[in-house]
């Protein structure tokens, strides 16, 4: 086995990193995994309200260099598309525009509510958790997605 100083650069892997993204107006929650393990883990909570967003997101992109990104897509019950699909539809463009990573979206109903289950599960409150809920239903889209990929 080669030690990894004595390695080329074609015998590297390179891994893509892909962030999970948990949309909201107030509050958006980021998770990160690789495709190649396929776990995805919390990773932190952008305050839309105090930050532009798209530049928070490209920091975070930056520095972890992350080639990938997976919007969550509010639908409602039926399916249908409401404001906050809109919105997230609209921030997922901006990202692949401004940003110029790959973007996919995925279904995330439910997502929201199991997150707040498992806050709730640890013992605490989702109503003073919510960034810890935003972070974990960021995990869930990502999860959801790598799993849809095995």
């Amino acid at each position: 086995m080669l030690s990894p100083s004595s390695r080329s650069r074609s015998d590297v892997v390179m891994v893509k990193k892909v962030i999970g993204i948990d949309f909201g107006e107030a509050r958006i929650g980021i998770a990160i995994g690789d495709e190649e393990l396929k776990v995805a883990v919390p990773l932190t909570t952008i305050d839309a309200k105090k930050n532009e967003p798209i530049e928070a997101l490209r920091k975070i992109i930056e520095e972890h260099d992350v080639n990938k990104a997976v919007v969550g897509l509010p639908l409602g019950l039926s399916g249908k598309e409401g404001r906050l699909a809109v919105l997230a539809r609209n921030f997922a463009k901006r990202i692949r525009e401004e940003i110029g990573i790959e973007v996919e979206m995925v279904d995330e109903r439910f997502t929201s509510v199991m997150a707040e289950r498992s806050v709730r599960s640890l013992g605490m409150k989702p109503s003073r958790q919510k960034k810890k809920v935003d972070m974990i239903a960021a995990t869930l889209i990502l999860q959801s997605y790598f799993d849809a990929r095995r």
